[in-house]
């Protein structure tokens, strides 16, 4: 059945694309926030362009099919577009904003499993890829996730702001 509840995302990408949108809209220049959220609508709509495994449930011409494909595309237009622009710039000093917005993501997923009774919510309990059940499951997209915005902030500012400042 349908209620208000159903206006809350329950999936990455679409707490991901909410949060996305309102920090562009409303947040400062490189915020808090978009060291955390510019890595889930870039490498996660990147995933899921590459490798969309809703295909697999319901045909291409689907508007769901369709409407998931532009809505990861649009979000990694908009990673790219705030980075390009300079809104976003990676800082190894803020690595800990995105295991921390991760957790957060996750608690929102467990309150709203538990508190809200959600089927599911947040990819608790199941894999992201039901073909790769390991790679995909949240724990591992945590470590690794981790380890991407690390390495791509310390390669920001080891050749990232050289090549910046040649062009200026």
């Amino acid at each position: 059945t349908y209620s208000w509840l159903n206006l809350l995302p329950y999936t990455f990408c679409g707490l991901a694309s909410l949060v996305y949108s309102l920090t562009v809209l409303f947040g400062k220049k490189n915020c808090t926030v978009m060291h955390f959220i510019f890595y889930f609508g870039f490498f996660g709509g990147l995933c899921t362009l590459f490798y969309p495994d809703f295909l697999e449930t319901q045909t291409f011409w689907d508007i769901r099919s369709f409407s998931g494909l532009v809505h990861h595309y649009l979000m990694v237009c908009l990673s790219v577009l705030t980075f390009v622009g300079g809104y976003f710039q990676p800082r190894l000093k803020k690595w800990y904003v995105f295991p921390l917005g991760f957790s957060l993501m996750m608690l929102l997923g467990l309150f709203e499993l538990d508190a809200l009774g959600f089927a599911e919510a947040m990819n608790i309990g199941k894999p992201l890829v039901g073909s790769l059940p390991v790679l995909t499951s949240w724990y591992v997209l945590f470590a690794v996730g981790t380890a991407v915005v690390l390495v791509f902030s310390w390669a920001y500012e080891r050749w990232g702001k050289r090549s910046a400042g040649k062009q200026n």
